[in-house]
């Protein structure tokens, strides 16, 4: 997930340095990941606080979570990658860069 308040390039831009974080955190699980079909879904939340805290929330529920914070956006979590268990929690969501 991305702030969807951001700039489109930089959404995409985050989303994947989230992804990265979470291959590096969780190389078996990306790892199955990519074996057992590798769907990806970029879906967009308001802002800082609604991504920390369902990312919290997917961790409280078992999931395995990353959160990107961005260095040049003054150390702001930017955008988060979390298993496909966090799907239920995630449905109200919109899609990152919908018209």
């Amino acid at each position: 997930m991305v702030w969807g308040d951001i700039a489109p390039g930089l959404q995409m831009a985050q989303a994947c340095h989230a992804m990265a974080a979470f291959a590096a955190a969780y190389p078996e699980e990306c790892a199955s990941w990519h074996a057992d079909g590798n769907n990806l879904v970029c879906l967009s939340v308001p802002g800082e606080g609604e991504l920390r805290a369902l990312a919290a929330k997917a961790l409280v529920r078992g999931c395995l979570a990353t959160v990107f914070v961005e260095p040049d956006l003054g150390g702001q979590a930017t955008a988060a990658a979390l298993t496909g268990q966090a799907k239920g929690m995630l449905r109200p969501l919109r899609l990152a860069l919908a018209a």
